[in-house]
């Protein structure tokens, strides 16, 4: 059932281009010509029917010559097919048995081994982990029923061919355990990311990107020189110098890049802010929106997006408003000169029972400081400063809004009066202050 012509011909083809990897001709002369003669009477055939100027003219001789060509490698495709037939059954019997298998081995490790698993862990980490390697496994399984089934026809291979595909082997299964190492680091991050949701700081979920793509870059690059020296036996020396050579002219071309992403690592490092703080970095005052690899973006108070290069944010100071304990407000009241010394007293006192039993005050924080403290031009200046139990502005405001509005109406009720930039002219009428003129000698 097996011995159909164009099976027969597909073979021959593979056969041959195996045997021409190795070196070893599988056609047989015809005629019981010895195998030595094979190359020499293919030439004088190939010659016979493409060589249009040769001797060979005859239409009924390139016939006979094609028809000869022909039946040799009829021939010996069949005579191949017939010594190896048993062979081929195990490869194509092995490949359906090898399925069958993957398959199975499927199954029981996603249903048996991590449900047992899940009795123990989590069962998110469980399914990451099954996720993971399902598809390695399956590609390795795979890797070894395709060798082992192809292994009595590899036997009958020249030795040179049998260890190429020998390595090829290696290799797969190599890769096959390098992927599923390559995937399980999305269980490592699972685990990264639920230790950065225990801060309150988000440059953490951008540490734990950065530690994930260098694990996975590392994995990748061991694992492709491992698989390329010691299996494939590739000489990777003048490859990695090659690549040095390239890496540090893109450095060169890339030097503000790789800066920016030095300045990312510092930013990670020191935490001098978080996303969602308050910041002032040289001019630029606002919220911190988004810190990336490159760039630090920021929304100031006016609505405008300044992006900064993470360079120039990690060689700069930085203002975190955010990070202060309190606020502090700092102001001046003028009383027109013509307040007695006791009323500017009571105005005192009064700021002080105001703003010492403010809901705003804190034992925490320093008390209010209140003082006569100059005459200025226009007032007599009484100096407050305060500080606020809050790091929110809103509330801040909120609280100087209602301590204003309660200074305002008992400086009213007490017939205090609150002074302005103003200038006083005297007139000659004025009795209080009589003009007086003196005579020059």
């Amino acid at each position: 059932m097996f011995t159909g012509s164009y099976f027969k011909i597909l073979t021959f083809c593979v056969l041959s281009a195996l045997s021409a990897l190795a070196g070893n001709p599988v056609l047989v002369a015809g005629d019981g010509a010895p195998a030595a003669a094979q190359p020499e009477m293919k030439g004088r055939a190939l010659a016979k029917i493409m060589n249009t100027n040769s001797h060979y003219d005859d239409a009924e001789d390139n016939t006979k010559t094609l028809r000869q060509y022909w039946d040799n490698i009829y021939g010996s495709t069949g005579d191949w097919f017939d010594h190896h037939k048993f062979n081929i059954l195990v490869l194509f019997g092995g490949i359906i048995l090898t399925l069958i298998i993957s398959a199975i081995i499927s199954k029981v490790f996603a249903h048996v081994v991590i449900r047992r698993l899940a009795a123990r862990n989590n069962p998110v980490v469980n399914d990451l982990i099954c996720e993971a390697v399902t598809r390695p496994l399956h590609a390795m399984v795979f890797s070894i029923g395709l060798f082992l089934s192809a292994l009595p026809l590899l036997e009958s291979l020249p030795s040179a061919a049998f260890e190429i595909l020998f390595r090829v082997f290696l290799a797969a299964v190599a890769g096959s355990i390098a992927w599923a190492v390559f995937r399980l680091t999305t269980v490592l991050n699972h685990f990264l990311l639920e230790l950065a949701s225990r801060t309150d700081n988000n440059l953490d979920n951008l540490l734990v990107d950065l530690i994930r793509k260098a694990v996975r870059l590392t994995i990748a690059v061991v694992s492709v020189l491992f698989i390329g020296q010691s299996i494939l036996g590739i000489n990777i020396t003048t490859l990695l110098a090659g690549a040095g050579v390239c890496g540090l002219a893109l450095a060169f071309a890339a030097k503000d890049t790789v800066a920016n992403f030095f300045g990312s690592v510092m930013i990670i490092v020191d935490k001098p802010f978080s996303v969602g703080e308050r910041v002032r970095i040289e001019n630029i005052d606002g919220v911190v929106e988004c810190v990336g690899f490159r760039s630090t973006r920021i929304r100031t108070l006016d609505g405008h997006l300044f992006t900064i290069p993470n360079s120039k944010v990690a060689d700069t100071a930085i203002e975190n408003i955010s990070k202060r304990p309190y606020i502090k407000y700092a102001y001046n009241l003028g009383l027109t000169y013509d307040t007695p010394p006791e009323k500017v007293d009571r105005a005192v006192q009064i700021l002080h029972e105001i703003l010492d039993n403010h809901e705003s005050s804190s034992k925490d924080m320093p008390p209010p400081a209140i003082c006569f403290d100059a005459f200025k031009d226009w007032s007599l200046n009484i100096s407050v400063v305060v500080w606020y139990k809050t790091t929110d502005g809103d509330i801040s405001r909120k609280w100087l809004h209602e301590q204003n509005l309660m200074i305002l109406k008992r400086f009213k009720e007490e017939g205090i009066e609150f002074a302005f930039p103003t200038s006083t002219s005297y007139l000659a009428g004025d009795r209080r202050h009589p003009v007086q003129i003196d005579k020059l000698d």
